[in-house]
């Protein structure tokens, strides 16, 4: 039932500290594991922002393996959680001693492209688009 409190805190809007080095662990599983990963057990040591991410990310890579699409830990090829992984790769954010850098930094990314998303009339952004936001973030 430890759900259902976390749950009650995220619709109350009560905050939550990540616990960055856990977010770590869970967006460097294999794919086949995160996919079945009960996700709502590590809700308690979770943002509402972290948790929801790694949901839709969950999904995604559920939907991947089921249709047989390349995927790896760091999400499908062109996907912005790739983007990020090759980001985090290339400033050397690797390990858990970066976890709380590179977490803070996605969410402002995908904060950011939310933003940019709207301003395009719902429209997604292409790759291109994101790269260059995330490059003048950067």
């Amino acid at each position: 039932m430890a759900s259902l409190s976390v749950a009650k805190k995220f619709r109350d809007g009560e905050s939550v500290e990540t616990d960055w080095n856990l977010y770590h662990e869970l967006t460097t599983l294999p794919p086949k594991q995160f996919a079945a990963l009960p996700i709502w057990g590590h809700a308690d040591k979770l943002n509402r922002s972290e948790f929801l991410l790694l949901a839709e990310r969950q999904l995604q890579t559920r939907a991947a393996l089921a249709s047989g699409l390349p995927v790896s830990a760091a999400g499908q090829p062109g996907s912005l959680d790739a983007q990020l992984a090759a980001l985090a790769k290339a400033k050397s954010w690797i390990g858990e001693g970066y976890a709380e850098t590179r977490g803070l930094f996605e969410r402002e990314i995908r904060a950011e492209i939310v933003e940019a998303v709207d301003t395009n009339g719902g429209q997604p952004l292409a790759i291109a688009a994101r790269r260059k936001l995330i490059n003048s973030a950067n």
